[in-house]
């Protein structure tokens, strides 16, 4: 019984020197087999407390684009959002940015331009009303002879686009108004002052002649 006993024993001191030998280093320093020094290469990765950089995992809340309807006295008005046409006349509903600054522009003939600048729709709500104030205006007919390549100006502003006779031309009212022409390629001119009421229509015809001298 004692030298089962005894053999058994040694069995585990063998064990337990075996363990110790395997924990020693070469420089004689016992290391414990669970320290970090046990395996030099390992590095624990760094961590970022930085959550809004470039690589942050947090993602950036963007509303999506909410409705908002435009009304307007009196209706018919062009919507332009952030200076851009939307193709669509009051009362209508438009996209507008859920969580971003707007702009908000309505256009109509003869009415002085409605603008709202820097709208949030969370200020707005969900409908914008507008009442447009009537413009101090009149209209032009505006015919030149001969037309050929004539360019029209008023008040020294050219006409761009615009194909003669020229119809229904807002100016503005009660104050005197240039209207010139000219043909550059045979050095013709004419020009005429004219003064036009609120609401007024007048006819302008200009006979395009030779540039005096005293207009050079």
């Amino acid at each position: 019984y004692l030298s089962v006993l005894h053999r058994s024993l040694g069995i585990d001191s063998e064990k337990a020197s075996l363990a110790s030998t395997e924990t020693t280093a070469n420089n004689g320093m016992k290391v414990n087999p669970n320290s970090a020094l046990s395996n030099q290469n390992f590095q624990e990765p760094p961590i970022s407390s930085n959550l809004n950089g470039p690589n942050s995992a947090v993602p950036r809340f963007i509303a999506k684009p909410a409705d908002l309807l435009i009304t307007s006295t009196p209706s018919g008005a062009e919507i332009y959002l952030d200076g851009v046409n939307t193709e669509r006349v009051t009362p209508s509903k438009i996209q507008v940015p859920g969580n971003e600054k707007f702009s908000i522009s309505l256009r109509r003939s003869g009415y002085i331009e409605y603008q709202r600048q820097d709208l949030l729709k969370s200020e707005v709500g969900i409908k914008l009303s507008a009442t447009l104030q009537k413009a101090l205006v009149g209209y032009l007919n505006i015919d030149v002879i001969p037309p050929r390549a004539a360019k029209v100006y008023i008040n020294g502003q050219r006409l761009s686009g615009e194909l003669l006779p020229i119809f229904n031309y807002a100016v503005p009212a009660e104050t005197w108004i240039t209207v010139r022409a000219e043909e550059p390629i045979g050095s013709l001119y004419a020009e005429e002052k004219v003064l036009v009421s609120r609401d007024q229509k007048k006819n302008v015809r200009l006979y395009l002649k030779k540039r005096g001298k005293s207009r050079r």
